[in-house]
C-alpha cells in the first residue's frame, strides 16, 4: 500500500520545520557553551590570582582566553614541578587557591615512569563524577590494605584519612 504524495508534503514539511527547531536550540546551547567556558575560565583564573602560580604569571592582568593563554603557555610537568613540590611541603598556596584544600595526592605514572603528584583538591573532588571517585576509593582501599599487610601502617593510615576525605567530598 502506498501513501499518497498528498500525505508525504505535509509530513515531509513537519520533520523539516521540527529539524529547523532543533537546529536553533543546538545552536543557541552552542552559544550559551561559548559564554560558559568563558565564564568558567574567568572562575577558575581569579580563584588563582593569589597563588605563587598566579602571581608569577600575572593572572590578575588576564582578562580574556587570549590572555590566558598568553600569560599560561602550554607546560608540562617539569614546570610546574617547583609549586607541586612546594604544595607537597605544605605550602599548598603555591598552586591551590587559599579557600581550596588539597585532600590527596595522585600518583601517576605517566609516559615517562616517573611517579608524578597530582594534587586532588576538595574543589577538584566536587567536579569529579561520582563514579570515578567510587573507583578511586576502592583502588586505594586495596593500597591501604596491602599497607597494611606489608606492615606499613603510617602508609596505610594516610591512605585511609586519604578515603575519608575523599568520602566526605562525595557528599
Amino acid at each position: 500500500m502506498q501513501v499518497p504524495s498528498v500525505l508525504l508534503k505535509p509530513i515531509a514539511r513537519l520533520a523539516g520545520k521540527a529539524a529547523n527547531l532543533q537546529l536553533k536550540h543546538f545552536l543557541l546551547a552552542h552559544k550559551k557553551t561559548a559564554e560558559m567556558q568563558d565564564r568558567l575560565l574567568t572562575q577558575v583564573v581569579e580563584a588563582h590570582t593569589d597563588t605563587d602560580f598566579g602571581r608569577d604569571h600575572d593572572l590578575k592582568a588576564v582578562k580574556s582566553y587570549e590572555d590566558f593563554t598568553a600569560a599560561v603557555p602550554l607546560q608540562s610537568y617539569q614546570t610546574i614541578k617547583p609549586y607541586i613540590d612546594k604544595v607537597l611541603q605544605g605550602q599548598s598556596t603555591a598552586l591551590i587557591p587559599p579557600d581550596d584544600k588539597v585532600l590527596m595526592f595522585s600518583l601517576t605514572s605517566g609516559t615517562t615512569g616517573q611517579p608524578k603528584h597530582i594534587p586532588v583538591t576538595k574543589r577538584f573532588a566536587t567536579d569529579i563524577p561520582k563514579d570515578e571517585i567510587v573507583r578511586l576509593i576502592k583502588s586505594l582501599e586495596s593500597q591501604m590494605k596491602t599497607a597494611a599487610k606489608n606492615l606499613e601502617f603510617e602508609k596505610a593510615a594516610l591512605i585511609r584519612d586519604q578515603i575519608m576525605d575523599l568520602r566526605r567530598a562525595m557528599v
